[in-house]
């Protein structure tokens, strides 16, 4: 259209052929003839190829280097570029500039989808026509689109987001290609899109549209699917801390309600035998058998007294008496070498642990089935399991568990759920172990447990289970909606 003089020459099996070509402005076509030096079908020695020559610019207004580059992304000329060698030379004054042209496809999909299209969009060929989708790791921007073609050349970019209006439809692009699309009416004249209310452009945008809803709904399913696992992994780690936290609170509990207990005792032998308790049995011994291994025996001399002599022991049982230099052998009971040759394992407690009802690594007989009216927390297995249960499906837990895959504010709620929990059972214990004319008042004594959690939770240096990373990425915490002046950072105003 913008130049004076415009010729194309082209070479098949060995026949070159020349001719002119115009836009006739009347018209409003092309128009092409062979005459003024122009041929047709002239044996040569060269290969394929067809060469487009456009002299003497009329009209530009658009740098000719910007034009050549938008050259690239037009469908009409997509799949030449694809397939076939393109070269463009530009000629102006002294200047010679040769340039390539290619075509950069979107590469390494995540997954591919092939769908075959519906009998109303076959036509002559042998092999029914496929729509091919594919799914990226991120946005495609300009290359959203599937490329429709008539197996000759791109008829149509089709935008993929245009018929699934979801986020992920913008990571998606394809390829389909009709033949029944040739000479068809529902190609546009200037092949950029189809030609809307044909019945044939229906028919591509109903069956394009169940596909790529299709694909994309399976993409959310599985992207929602590695959502929960990543929040039930960051939960599940996040309890473990909060269960290391709660090992340690126990022992120090029981270290703290022993010493309570010996202030209660009045009786002398009774204070006795709890300290008997609290240090352990002496040293018990037994004769040696043929399966005692020579590291487990003890030198030393039995010693037996009879009974009624107001010496020994009340049984008459034999005592043994630890000497290097005695000539008997005994084992301890109760060593660790002895129990390394026993077969039966002794129990050992672990302590508070604190799980999600929907932990996947907890087998399905172990684990508690709780519903949306059930508690938050439940304490039920705390004594006899040493587990506390967080009730996953509690619309407060879901609410807050989904808001991000380590959310702070879920973290210090169910940390303070626990803490809750636990404390309201050690101060029911410290209560029980008190005199009655020394009984400390049970709303007092509940609230010194809980506060005292939380200080030595955020104090705890091992502990990691408030991230200050975690923290600092979170725009609103439990802290900064309802801290008060002199409390506990994370502690609601009125929880006290």
């Amino acid at each position: 259209m913008n130049f004076k003089h415009c010729w194309i020459t082209s070479v098949k099996d060995r026949f070159e052929s020349k001719a002119w070509f115009k836009w006739d402005s009347t018209r409003k076509r092309i128009v092409r003839d062979y005459n003024k030096d122009g041929y047709k079908n002239h044996p040569v020695n060269k290969p394929n190829q067809t060469i487009v020559e456009l002299h003497d610019s009329l009209r530009v207004n658009q740098d000719l280097m910007e034009l050549i580059g938008c050259l690239e992304k037009l469908p009409r000329i997509r799949h030449v570029v694809k397939n076939q060698k393109v070269t463009i030379r530009l000629y102006k004054k002294r200047e010679d500039t040769q340039i390539q042209l290619k075509y950069v496809e979107p590469s390494n999909p995540v997954k591919v989808w092939t769908f075959a299209a519906p009998d109303e969009l076959c036509g002559a060929e042998q092999q029914k026509p496929v729509l091919i989708l594919q799914y990226f790791q991120k946005p495609l921007g300009e290359d959203n689109f599937i490329d429709l073609s008539d197996g000759i050349s791109s008829v149509a970019d089709e935008r993929v987001d245009k018929f699934d209006g979801r986020p992920f439809s913008k990571y998606f692009n394809g390829s389909l290609t009709l033949g029944k699309l040739r000479d068809s009416s529902a190609v546009k004249e200037n092949r950029k899109v189809l030609e809307g209310g044909d019945d044939l452009t229906d028919a591509i945008e109903a069956f394009i549209k169940e596909c790529v809803f299709k694909a994309v709904s399976e993409v959310e399913e599985e992207q929602r699917r590695k959502e929960r696992e990543r929040r039930l992994n960051a939960s599940n780690e996040k309890m473990k801390e909060l269960s290391k936290f709660l090992r340690k609170c126990d022992l120090n509990f029981k270290r703290e309600l022993r010493e309570l207990k010996k202030r209660a005792i009045t009786n002398p032998a009774e204070r006795q035998i709890e300290d008997d308790e609290e240090e352990g049995e002496q040293p018990i011994y037994r004769k040696p058998t043929e399966s005692d291994v020579p590291e487990t025996l003890v030198r030393g001399r039995w010693v037996k007294h009879e009974l009624g002599n107001g010496h020994g022991r009340p049984n008459g049982k034999p005592q043994f008496i630890s000497d290097d230099e005695g000539p008997d052998l005994a084992v301890l009971v109760g060593s660790p070498r002895s129990r390394s040759t026993s077969t039966e394992r002794r129990k050992t407690r672990e302590g508070l642990r604190v799980l999600m009802s929907d932990d996947l690594n907890i087998p399905d007989t172990d684990r508690r089935i709780f519903g949306e009216f059930d508690d938050p927390v439940d304490d039920r297995d705390m004594v006899a399991k040493g587990i506390v249960w967080i009730n996953a499906n509690h619309p407060t837990i879901v609410e807050r568990r989904t808001k991000s895959e380590n959310d702070p504010v879920f973290l210090e709620m169910v940390a303070n759920y626990v803490l809750m929990v636990v404390a309201q059972y050690h101060a029911q214990k410290q209560y029980d172990a008190e005199p009655e004319q020394e009984k400390s008042d049970p709303i007092l004594l509940f609230r010194q447990k809980f506060f005292k959690f939380q200080r030595d939770l955020r104090q705890d240096t091992e502990i990691t289970y408030f991230d200050v990373d975690s923290v600092l990425e979170a725009k609103v915490t439990i802290s900064d909606q309802v801290r008060t002046p002199d409390k506990p950072r994370g502690v609601l105003a009125d929880s006290a």
